[in-house]
């Protein structure tokens, strides 16, 4: 058992390599897809350059998004938010997913697993780059673990957000697992449970993250929506298990009392799996959260409502 005292908010636990060496591209072996459409699902798709390649190399499958593509769903015509609050217009921004080779045939190469989104020529089109991941840390294993961010409510009965809000983190790291871990009172935006862009391979199962009720948030001292307490300026998220990465597993979880249970962030690549969980008692939807999120899948998952 780790129980996290003090005042000071901050995430307790992280497992992660080098972030500078988790995508070490070679430049001299980036080639243009040449297909003029290559539809979700499909696993092969024709390179410009297939000498470049090898079977087994590890590859990143880019997908350009270009101007044209934001105008065409309308993410740079966002209109006036009804609160007033900030708008930011979407720019062209691109996806990189990685793979590994498994077929060469002619200018044809296969990948090890299904494309997520699609890659059309009309909205920038895409290309693939050998890389490396040097600084990537593997076989790393986290289980049979409770872990308490611990705090009293304050003289009106409420959280005053002055202590550790998040509990565990992995990045830039692969081929790595949480199993029978419970995670009670991390509360923040980043989630109890998150998984970095720099990270793939990853299960997490029969693992909890607890908050406490509703009525600790939404007494003296918050706004009105019970999610902002005024005297730090901290939003409490509630933000469970979050997924930034590619090819996470969470499966046989638990969150109570969570705003968002089961997350995915913004820009996250996939594929990404819920599977088999439950959020009981929670606050709001489980769902990709964020900008342009793709490979996200929610199976036989559930909601409990007690009150």
């Amino acid at each position: 058992m780790l129980i996290a005292t003090g005042g000071v908010r901050r995430r307790l636990l992280r497992a992660q390599g080098l972030e500078g060496g988790v995508r070490v591209k070679r430049p001299d072996t980036e080639s243009r897809i040449l297909d003029r459409y290559v539809p979700v699902g499909a696993n092969s798709f024709r390179v410009e350059r297939p000498e470049a390649f090898r079977v087994g190399d590890s590859i990143i499958v880019k997908r350009i998004g270009n101007a044209e593509w934001i105008s065409e769903i309308g993410m740079d015509r966002i209109p006036p938010r009804g609160d007033g609050g900030a708008i930011t217009q979407w720019a062209p921004f691109d996806l990189e997913f990685e793979h590994v080779i498994t077929a060469i045939e002619g200018d044809r190469i296969t990948i090890d697993s299904s494309l997520v989104q699609a890659i059309e020529r009309e909205w920038g089109g895409g290309t693939v780059v050998k890389f490396d991941d040097p600084g990537r840390i593997g076989g790393i294993g986290i289980e049979n673990l409770r872990a308490i961010a611990y705090w009293r409510p304050n003289t009106d009965g409420v959280d005053d957000t002055r202590h550790a809000d998040q509990f565990l983190e992995l990045d830039h790291l692969k081929n790595a697992w949480v199993k029978q871990v419970t995670a009670e009172h991390f509360t923040g935006t980043n989630g109890a449970f998150r998984t970095g862009r720099g990270s793939k391979w990853i299960t997490i199962q029969d693992s909890s993250t607890l908050v406490p009720p509703k009525k600790f948030y939404n007494g003296n001292g918050y706004d009105p929506t019970g999610r902002t307490f005024y005297e730090t300026n901290v939003y409490v998220g509630r933000y469970g298990f979050c997924l930034n990465g590619q090819s996470a597993l969470v499966q046989r979880c638990y969150a109570l009392n969570n705003r968002h249970g089961f997350t995915l962030g913004s820009r996250v690549t996939g594929p990404n799996v819920f599977l088999d969980c439950t959020g009981d008692e929670r606050l709001t939807w489980s769902e990709p959260h964020h900008r342009w999120s793709v490979g996200g899948s929610m199976i036989t998952c559930k909601t409990i409502f007690r009150s």
